[in-house]
């Protein structure tokens, strides 16, 4: 996967039109220690996830219906959602119920085919 880093101190990142919101999603974390608190990683490029977390980010994020719909329908706080999809937050994680139900509202079923792919197993849509 090709990243793009920006560095910058915590107190100036929406000096580069980063929002506290937007900031909590891609990455940035301002509580961090250490270098990791000055730096905001942009993922682009390869779109191959290894991450479940990165690729429920990713079904709710790059879906038609709006992220505070689907935190709705899947039974969450619009912040408590997106911290639980945050690959970057280690203060919040996502239940395998979550992320049943971002499959099942988004349709996005990227997450399945990789834990499918993991374990040896082929997906077949059965009717």
């Amino acid at each position: 996967m090709s990243e793009a880093w920006i560095f910058c101190h915590s107190e100036n990142y929406n000096a580069f039109g980063i929002d506290e919101g937007l900031a909590g999603v891609i990455g940035f974390d301002h509580r961090r220690s250490s270098k990791a608190s000055n730096t905001i990683s942009l993922h682009s490029g390869d779109k191959t996830m290894t991450s479940l977390t990165e690729m429920a980010q990713k079904a709710v994020l790059e879906s038609d219906i709006p992220t505070r719909e689907i935190a709705a329908r899947v039974g969450k706080r619009y912040s408590t959602l997106m911290r639980e999809i945050n690959p970057y937050d280690e203060g919040a994680k996502m239940s395998a119920e979550t992320l049943v139900e971002i499959m099942r509202v988004t349709g996005d079923i990227s997450a399945l085919e990789l834990m499918a792919k993991r374990l040896g197993y082929r997906l077949e849509l059965i009717d």
